[in-house]
């Protein structure tokens, strides 16, 4: 980690780690990859045209998937898993900052929330039900007119 690391949040419209926000718990900031690709799949995702994603630039946890952080040590011990908190939260090696509150709904991507599918009716009963009815006899029909023209000679 360089030790110049910028100590705020590099997330558009993000406020952490700027001086006078006061936070309601203290939140992780996490270094850029050094991976090439998934640095630019960090920057394409933060959509900063104004400002190039360096070594130097962090994300704060608020941009990142829970599943992503990683708040504990698992092991297995005596075939039971045990779990120990971290000191400080780390990655994982796949996490990519999707959530983008401060920006618009379109540049954020939430995690698909799985839907169940749509109950449909039968054909049948719909083809009955959406028939247009006919008209028995229509203002504009023929013998309208014709009864009304016989009787205006």
């Amino acid at each position: 980690m360089p030790k110049d690391r910028h100590r705020h949040c590099y997330a558009p419209g993000c406020r952490t780690g700027y001086a006078g926000v006061e936070a309601t718990r203290k939140l992780s900031l996490f270094s850029v990859p050094k991976d090439e690709a998934r640095k630019k799949l960090w920057e394409k995702n933060l959509h900063r045209a104004d400002k190039p994603l360096d070594s130097k630039c962090a994300v704060c946890e608020l941009h990142f998937e829970d599943r992503y952080i990683l708040r504990e040590y698992v092991h297995i011990v005596g075939g039971k898993e045990v779990r120990i908190p971290r000191g400080v939260p780390a990655l994982a090696s796949d996490a990519v900052p999707t959530i983008l509150p401060n920006a618009p709904k379109y540049l954020s991507k939430a995690a698909p929330v799985g839907r169940a599918p749509r109950k449909r009716e039968a054909s049948t009963k719909l083809q009955g039900a959406r028939r247009k009815k006919r008209r028995e006899e229509s203002p504009c029909s023929t013998t309208a007119l014709q009864d009304e023209l016989e009787s205006n000679d």
